[in-house]
């Protein structure tokens, strides 16, 4: 999972829960680390990590990542896999994203369902047969197919980061509802005051 988390909510959680369940080794990446105390970007790459240490502990691997005003999702999808690759880390092999949007940075290092399965029926060629050429983008150098999931976030009731912020903003607990109670304390004492709308 790659994604700025701010805050981590329930979404972001069923998301990570799944992927816990499915992989091996569950890695959520932290976008935009270096930014801080912004009116979208409040909580720093270390409350984050902190916040998803709380609910975690040890069973998740946390990366944090530079916005590095990627041209192309191949440039950013290159630069998550050499950072992988840097901290000693597996090339992944599976990808969960909670919209389409998302995904599309993904789609085209990890295998969905719309791409068309022709890509996996061997053809014959020169009286042998071969997979075909354009599956290999797909594939992680030990071969396994490298996986798309997208869980959208357009199905679900949990309401958006933006809206779990706002909720901050505007001084309503509603974003207690949809974070843990574990990170209650981290999320409002660390949430910019000058960001609240003022107390008359």
């Amino acid at each position: 999972i790659v994604g700025r988390l701010q805050p981590l909510h329930r979404a972001h959680t069923k998301l990570i829960n799944i992927m816990i369940q499915d992989c091996e080794t569950a890695i959520v990446c932290l976008g935009s680390a270096q930014k801080k105390r912004e009116k979208h970007d409040p909580w720093t790459v270390e409350e984050r990590m902190q916040m998803l240490k709380n609910v975690y502990a040890d069973r998740i691997k946390i990366v944090p990542l530079n916005d590095i005003g990627a041209a192309s999702p191949d440039q950013w999808v290159s630069y998550i896999f050499d950072k992988l690759d840097k901290l000693g880390m597996k090339e992944p092999t599976d990808y969960y994203s909670g919209s389409d949007f998302d995904a599309s940075w993904y789609k085209e290092h990890f295998w969905s369902d719309a791409i068309s399965s022709e890509l996996f029926t061997r053809r014959s060629v020169g009286g042998g047969l071969v997979d075909d050429p354009r599956l290999h983008k797909y594939l992680t150098a030990d071969g396994a197919k490298r996986m798309l999931y997208i869980l959208n976030r357009d199905t679900s009731s949990v309401p958006s980061a933006t809206e779990i912020r706002m909720s901050l903003e505007l001084r309503n607990d509603m974003w207690r509802d949809w974070t843990s109670a574990v990170n209650h304390d981290i999320i409002i004492e660390n949430y910019p005051e000058e960001f609240k709308v003022p107390i008359n």
